[in-house]
């Protein structure tokens, strides 16, 4: 382990410019770490990267392998979120803060508040995603080039109609922001830290490009200590006619040596000791067409001996967001008396810790007593109801079928295949396996 040597630089300054006054102030911090210590940044263990990016739940904690969207000198720096909408039928990107909890969603000239059901986008080879201005003749040479877009899910509008989302980003005033758009010649609508609404008819475009990394784009792990530094530099200016000091940033970059420990040791004490969070850096989803079969959690055989597994998808028909069955092709839902297939936009559970999880037997008269932090969240009804994973059992042929267990006024039941059962078994997070 290395030893962390702190750098830091304050400087005061005072100068006199006629009968103004300008005191300055400046400070100089370390700001990227050593080493690529995303390999060891999860308290879980060593991740073997799941695809080319993946959603993590979020509880407002930021993971080490998050994709930022802005440069590594923004504060608060913004990530990309994937939230449930309710309120506007449908899944979307928006932007998640550094140190907030919840985020806005931006929609037909309104923002909806949401504090739940959120996941980040993550990746361990961020030198794969890059941003591009795209017109119609563009986009057809990079998908030639092997570029396919970044997918968020989908709405239904107010007029019926299926719209499918792509990531895209804008700069307002030096912070960078995500949101959504369904063709080229869209409007941008995305919302302030403070939750107003704003629109932009300039955005690039998420893209990330399939298979082997080229010789250009690979990532490069710096086997020395050199780091970069960013500084601020405050200036206030006080005037004789004027009680209010102006305030001015300005923003360098340089660098400077030092030896230090993993710095995100600080976050990964504060996961460790939150189970929730722990859990949520166990396991990811999946997009559909990144799936990784290796890596997805089964749920056991079906009928036709068919290894089965997690699926979480939208059904727009119903305002749901829930989890089911997938074959790595589709997701299938259970409402009522019938199994809806997923839209084409859905992801599948995976996990580096496979082991660290287990399925436990319940009932519906036994799992309020079951320790939700240690549950995996499947998803949400547009009335608020919370899903959990589970999965159902026909004991007759030992199989097991994947489901959504809906906590509801009369009882949670596990939904699956054959309908909802009263004795089912819910996935838990063990963190005491190691």
């Amino acid at each position: 382990m290395h030893s962390l040597t702190v750098f830091l630089t304050i400087g005061l300054l005072y100068k006199t410019e006629g009968l103004d006054v300008k005191l300055s102030f400046c400070r100089f911090q370390c700001h990227d770490t050593c080493q690529a210590s995303v390999e060891k940044s999860n308290p879980n263990g060593v991740v073997t990267p799941p695809g080319d990016y993946y959603w993590r739940d979020f509880y407002g904690v930021i993971p080490p392998d998050a994709y930022p969207l802005g440069p590594s000198t923004q504060f608060p720096q913004t990530y990309i979120g994937f939230v449930y909408d309710p309120s506007h039928n449908g899944t979307f990107a928006t932007t998640i803060y550094d140190g907030l909890d919840y985020v806005y969603n931006a929609n037909n000239g309104n923002t909806t508040k949401i504090s739940k059901h959120m996941q980040i986008l993550c990746t361990k080879s961020p030198e794969k995603m890059q941003w591009f201005n795209i017109t119609k003749e563009s986009y057809k040479t990079l998908t030639g080039q092997g570029y396919t877009v970044v997918k968020a899910g989908l709405h239904r509008n107010t007029l019926g109609k299926v719209n499918f989302h792509f990531i895209v980003k804008t700069d307002n005033c030096h912070v960078t922001y995500a949101g959504v758009v369904n063709s080229f010649s869209a409007k941008l609508e995305f919302a302030l830290i403070d939750g107003t609404y704003q629109t932009s008819d300039t955005f690039q475009w998420l893209m990330y490009k399939k298979g082997n990394d080229s010789s250009d784009h690979k990532s490069k792990k710096s086997e020395t200590t050199s780091k970069s530094f960013f500084s601020h530099h405050y200036e206030y200016q006080i005037r004789p006619d004027s009680i209010i000091p102006k305030f001015y940033k300005k923003i360098s970059i340089g660098s400077c040596s030092l030896t230090c420990t993993n710095e995100d040791n600080a976050k990964n004490d504060k996961i460790k000791k939150n189970v929730k969070l722990l859990s949520s850096m166990a396991y990811f989803w999946q997009p559909d067409g990144l799936v990784n079969k290796n890596l997805s959690l089964p749920s056991g055989l079906d009928y036709n001996d068919r290894v089965s597994y997690i699926g979480q998808a939208t059904l727009f028909s119903l305002n749901v967001f829930d989890v089911g069955t997938s074959d790595s092709k589709e997701t299938t839902i259970n409402y009522g008396n019938s199994n809806i297939a997923g839209n084409s936009v859905f992801q599948v559970l995976g996990s580096n810790f496979q082991d660290k999880f287990q399925w436990v037997n319940t009932t519906t008269a036994d799992f309020p007593k079951i320790d939700k932090d240690k549950l995996i969240p499947g998803g949400m009804f547009s009335n608020g109801t919370d899903t959990y994973v589970c999965r159902n059992i026909d004991d007759r042929y030992g199989t097991y079928y994947p489901g959504s267990a809906r906590v509801v006024q009369s009882g949670t039941y596990c939904h699956s295949f054959f309908g909802p059962e009263d004795k089912f078994q819910v996935l838990v997070f063990n963190q005491e396996k190691k």
